[in-house]
């Protein structure tokens, strides 16, 4: 193997120091930051429109009822019947509308098919 030669220099930038600026404040002036940027050929006005094209790509659907989400949570532990002295965790399932993020149906079950939530939904015509 060969040999590593390290400078003092780079040695001494690993051990502890005391910051000459403790106690002040280090954030950026904007101006600092604005001049920056624009050495960059960036602006705030141009940030702004990018990010704005960027979130116009979001995914979603027009028109209601084109597509519905689920989503499943937790819910409380509740005494199985079943089982005395034995709890059972529950679930919250709900769609949710896509479109207009209408909660088409939401319905807590302790066990069972959670198929059953969706083929509710669908026979109460929404």
């Amino acid at each position: 193997m060969g040999r590593f030669y390290v400078s003092k220099k780079l040695f001494d930038a690993l051990l502890p120091w005391v910051r000459k600026d403790k106690g002040c404040s280090r954030a950026i002036p904007p101006q600092a930051l604005e001049r920056q940027l624009s050495q960059q050929g960036l602006s705030g006005r141009q940030i702004r429109v990018e990010r704005k094209q960027v979130m116009s790509r979001r995914f979603n659907r027009v028109g209601r009822n084109t597509l519905w989400q689920a989503d499943l949570k937790y819910g409380p532990y509740l005494p199985d019947p079943t089982h005395p002295g034995h709890k059972m965790r529950t679930f919250l399932v709900a769609l949710i509308d896509d479109a207009t993020r209408l909660v088409v149906h939401a319905e807590f079950y302790a066990r069972g098919s959670f198929a059953d939530s969706f083929a509710y939904a669908i026979s109460c015509g929404r």
